[in-house]
Order: C-alpha cells, then structure tokens, then sequence
C-alpha cells in the first residue's frame, strides 16, 4: 500500500481504509492459527481489568510476554470499521487474501523453538547446550 500510495496517482489527496478481505472475531483469528500449528485453542472471556493485569505482569516478567498492554488496549477499542471519512480501495488494490490455515502455516518461521519458548527475565537465557 505504501508504494501504491506514493506511486498511483488515483490514491492522491485521498484517505482509505485499509483492512482486510473479511472481518474476524479475535477468537477466529486464535482458532485459525491453532488450526495452523495443529492445536484446539481454549478460549475463555474475561474482563479486560483482567487482561490488563495480565499484561502488566507478563511484560514485566517475560522476555517476549504473550500479552502486552497494548494489545489490550486494541483488543479494547475492537475497532473493525474505519474510523472517520474515508474512501474505500479501489478494486486492483483492495486486499484478497483471506486468514486460512494454510496461508498461516506459509507464514510461520521455519524454526518453531524461536516462537515456542516462554523466557523468564529473572532466568538467563537457554542456549543450545541446555
């Protein structure tokens, strides 16, 4: 979209929203990815004091926490339509490809342990002799 912006004359003095090929539940995205690396997520509600808390406390204690605050402020806002006045893509640029299993699966690194491990910040990091 970048370089569609700054080199298709059509997008100029324009404002468009840009989202996706379809509108997706946060819990659709998690069952999709699941569906991707081979698992049936648990997904349970909860408040989002709860998630705040969460989020404080994971950032605080992990390396790579599995929940920063501002994806719960995100998550939060739920934002799904764009914001203010704006004008829809055209055809040739609005977006096709859909969030499937497999074209997660075509995302995800080739070396799971880099995204698998949960790293302590109080603990030194694991190294390859461990």
């Amino acid at each position: 979209m970048l370089v569609a912006a700054t080199d298709d004359a059509s997008l100029a003095n324009r404002t468009v929203a840009l989202t996706g090929p379809e509108t997706l539940r946060f819990a659709e995205i998690v069952r999709r990815v699941g569906a991707a690396v081979g698992r049936t997520p648990r997904i349970a509600r909860g408040p989002v004091w709860f998630h705040r808390a969460l989020a404080v406390l994971l950032e605080a204690t992990t390396r790579v926490p599995l929940v920063a605050r501002a994806q719960v402020r995100i998550l939060e806002e739920g934002l799904v339509e764009p914001w203010g006045e704006v004008d829809q893509l055209p055809d040739d640029l609005a977006p096709t490809l859909r969030f499937t299993p497999d074209r997660v699966r075509e995302l995800l690194p080739r070396d799971r342990g880099a995204i698998e491990e949960f790293g302590l910040r109080c603990c030194p990091a694991r190294t390859a002799a461990h």
